[in-house]
């Protein structure tokens, strides 16, 4: 696991990190490898005298270093934008979840069952949500069922159901989510027109924050539906491959073969390293290292229902705690 950034990590520790850096982006890919072993060739064919490469002025490198740079970075700040874009509806989706489960405790009926047929749809929209992203077959394998069964979100029979179901899944389970809501609150059996008043105006306050949590579903979906343009990463690529193959022949001579392989190593994994990461940012489901950790957005949400639906606090109503003389609060710089 790599460390969490703050401004106190020392800058040893910063530099020589594996674990989550560009260094794990980048050197893992056979092109670096490549472009550094064929400038060490080049080296050592032009140290060795057996062939007279010309020399290449540093202004022929300039406009082309530049303007890949200029492509790199914008094409970054768009992933990176869309990085916090999916990062803002995560959250969302946590968010939207732990209201819905507030809504239940508030809402509905004191009984721990109904309580769990009410919540346990709406985590199961977001496990089959994210499960879906995290596969190339865009479809929950065989084990994140399990984990779903395991987790008593859904039965054999409601899998069997969501797999059978050709629209939006996560979409699906919501709205099963609702309709227990709805049987739910219909059970109180609240009688005149102020109690059926109450029972609408509660049941609008789940459909409310049910349908914001179909839309974060809805825009994580959209969003990676519709990535930045490939004509545009298409010709970033070409000039990173062209402007690295430029700079390999370009710098050889300039000084001991030793330096300039460094030097190209350096900005090879910087050049490589800005698309790289931009790759990375501009699909965070997957196995990279900078990847969501989605599982851990489960399981936060997951373990903070059980939590909310485990406490049985009671309001104290005519109750106070301690004696009833209350005495007057002293604010900071107020004088009271």
């Amino acid at each position: 696991m790599f460390p969490e950034y703050n401004s106190e990590l020392s800058t040893f520790r910063i530099l020589f990190s594996w674990t989550g850096t560009v260094f794990q982006l980048v050197l893992k890919k056979p092109f670096f490898w490549f472009l550094l072993i064929m400038h060490i060739g080049l080296e050592a064919v032009d140290s060795a005298g057996l062939y007279d490469i010309a020399d290449v002025e540093p202004a022929v490198l300039a406009g082309p270093t530049s303007l890949l740079i200029f492509f790199a970075v914008f094409y970054s700040g768009q992933c990176y934008d869309r990085f916090f874009n999916y990062y803002g509806h995560c959250v969302g989706i946590g968010s939207r979840t732990m209201e819905w489960v507030g809504l239940v405790t508030l809402h509905l009926p004191r009984d721990k069952n109904i309580h769990w047929n009410t919540v346990r749809y709406i985590l199961a929209a977001a496990h089959v949500q994210y499960y879906v992203m995290v596969t190339s077959a865009a479809a929950v394998i065989e084990h994140d069922w399990e984990t779903m069964v395991a987790r008593r979100l859904l039965t054999e029979a409601e899998i069997e159901s969501v797999r059978s179901y050709t629209g939006y899944a996560p979409f699906l389970l919501v709205c099963w989510a609702l309709k227990e809501v709805q049987q739910a609150i219909l059970r109180e059996g609240t009688q005149g027109e102020s109690g059926r008043f109450e029972r609408v105006m509660a049941y609008q306050r789940f459909e409310q924050v049910g349908f914001e949590l179909r839309n974060h579903f809805g825009q994580i979906t959209n969003l990676l539906k519709q990535p930045v343009p490939w004509a545009y990463f298409h010709l970033l690529t070409l000039l990173d491959i062209g402007v690295l193959f430029m700079i390999a022949y370009g710098i050889i001579g300039q000084a001991q073969p030793w330096v300039t392989s460094c030097i190209f190593a350096m900005v090879a994994l910087s050049l490589m390293g800005l698309r790289e990461l931009a790759v990375a940012m501009a699909d965070p489901f997957g196995e990279d290292v900078i990847d969501f950790k989605l599982e851990k957005f489960l399981q936060a949400s997951y373990k903070n229902a059980l939590a909310h639906l485990a406490n049985e606090h009671s309001p104290n109503t005519t109750e106070q705690a301690g004696d009833n003389t209350v005495s007057p609060v002293k604010y900071p710089h107020s004088g009271a």
